[in-house]
């Protein structure tokens, strides 16, 4: 489809300069070099995990924050949640340039301490009518900073360290995993903690263990982990072409070109060469930003106000499809690299077309008989959140070494940037979330689709 649209490090035409081997394909068996790869980087994959429990926290204890700082203001509840949406943009450019010019480890690190910081702000928050409102503002906005670049710059080093070329999916295991710890914390408040005890206390005890939890595998990322091979080959490629122009040889000292100047130069102008993959990175994720959004967000919110059920049951529901999201997502991983990540994202996006309105018509048409709606539910979400597993290591791949951490991030968030506007036209209207995750689904199905067939150098 076009050098732009590939990642050199997987294409058998790859500059060997920016390799940081010549395969990646090890003749080890395939499952324990999995097994392998996590053990490696297990404090990138651990705090992978926690990034999720600190992401979805608010959402599930959101009925609480609306009574206690928004004062019972539903719309604006969910408008400062969707805030870290819009600013995880400008955190993954931002952390993604870093990565690209110094390094994928210290951006992990530097976004990492971003994150937790708006976390544990987030579990101070005062109650006061108005700093209250203010201060979770500002929490919201510095957690989606350090979210954006963490999520983005973790998938590449992930990726990039990966023995075989799809190995990194295994990163999307730790989602469903927090997921499950984050409704093991929440539902055990909700049975033994009385309404206005929750309002008071228990809604910040879930921010403030996972912000605490947060510190410690990302101490241990910085001591254990080394920069990727890739990053340091791209180093010393460099290193040996620093500038196009060769100061030495200048005839007026005036004239010669710094070096990092130069360098920053064609970083810009690669960037500038990537709104291709860009676009189809776009349109590939446009059903992981509705099903992230509405799916893993909102879902439980919407049982509770469109579908009657009551908060226990709601979380149950999610729970269960969090559950099955853990082996569906290995699964998910075999057969991504079985078929390739193009094709399993196709499978994921018809999934998605045809289960995005049953997913929420049938829990509407049975809110007295829960439990079949409970088998429905987790069965379909489950299938859909495990086969969009593959999506972000697929759009990682889109994109050149040189400038993936940048590239990449800004146009994984920039995909991201209708969940905010998702969420309040779901909480609006009874039929926004079906249609939404439908028309994302297909979306994203025809984005899929061109990487899949079009193999024109002219795209």
């Amino acid at each position: 489809m076009g050098s732009e649209l590939c990642c050199p490090s997987r294409c058998d035409d790859a500059q060997p300069g920016l390799s940081a081997s010549n395969s990646r394909h090890s003749p080890e068996p395939y499952w324990p070099m999995v097994w392998q790869f996590c053990v490696t980087h297990r404090s990138l994959i651990v705090s992978s995990g926690l990034d999720s429990l600190e992401w979805f926290s608010y959402s599930y204890v959101g009925p609480q924050i609306e009574k206690a700082v928004f004062h019972g203001n539903y719309t604006l509840t969910w408008a400062v949640w969707s805030l870290p949406w819009y600013t995880a943009i400008v955190g993954a450019s931002c952390f993604g340039y870093i990565a690209d010019q110094y390094g994928r480890k210290e951006s992990v690190y530097l976004s990492g301490a971003c994150l937790i910081t708006g976390t544990v702000a987030q579990a101070l928050t005062p109650t006061h009518r108005i700093a209250g409102p203010i201060w979770m503002v500002l929490a919201r906005v510095a957690l989606g900073f350090g979210y954006g670049g963490k999520y983005s710059v973790g998938c590449v080093y992930l990726s990039e360290s990966a023995a075989k070329a799809h190995d990194g999916n295994v990163t999307t295991v730790p989602y469903p995993i927090g997921f499950c710890l984050l409704s093991g914390l929440v539902m055990p408040l909700y049975l033994t903690m009385p309404p206005d005890r929750l309002v008071r206390l228990g809604w910040r005890i879930p921010l403030l263990v996972v912000g605490c939890l947060s510190v410690l595998p990302l101490l241990l990322f910085m001591h254990e982990n080394e920069e990727t091979a890739e990053f340091r080959a791209l180093q010393n490629a460099q290193s040996d072409h620093p500038g196009s122009k060769d100061p030495s040889e200048a005839q007026d000292p005036s004239e010669a070109q710094d070096p990092s100047e130069a360098q920053d130069v064609e970083f810009w102008c690669e960037i500038q060469q990537t709104w291709r993959a860009g676009l189809l990175c776009m349109a590939g994720l446009a059903m992981d930003c509705a099903y992230n959004a509405i799916g893993d967000n909102f879902y439980k919110s919407w049982l509770i106000q469109w579908a009657g059920f009551p908060d226990l049951q709601a979380s149950g529901i999610v729970l269960g499809s969090q559950l099955l999201s853990i082996p569906g997502t290995v699964a998910t991983l075999a057969l991504a690299d079985t078929i390739g990540l193009a094709k399993t994202g196709l499978v994921a996006s018809l999934a998605g077309v045809l289960l995005s309105g049953p997913l929420f018509s049938v829990p509407q048409s049975l809110p007295h008989r829960w439990i079949g709606a409970y088998g429905f539910v987790v069965l379909a979400l489950g299938a859909v959140n495990s086969l969009r597993a593959c999506f972000g290591t697929w759009c990682c791949e889109l994109f050149p070494v040189q400038v993936r951490s940048t590239a990449f991030g800004f146009y994984f968030m920039l995909a991201h940037f209708g969940a905010g506007p998702f969420i309040i036209v779901s909480a609006a209207l009874r039929l926004g979330a079906p249609v939404l995750c439908f028309a994302a689904s297909c979306v994203s199905g025809g984005g899929f689709f061109v990487r899949a067939v079009a193999a024109s150098p002219s795209f």
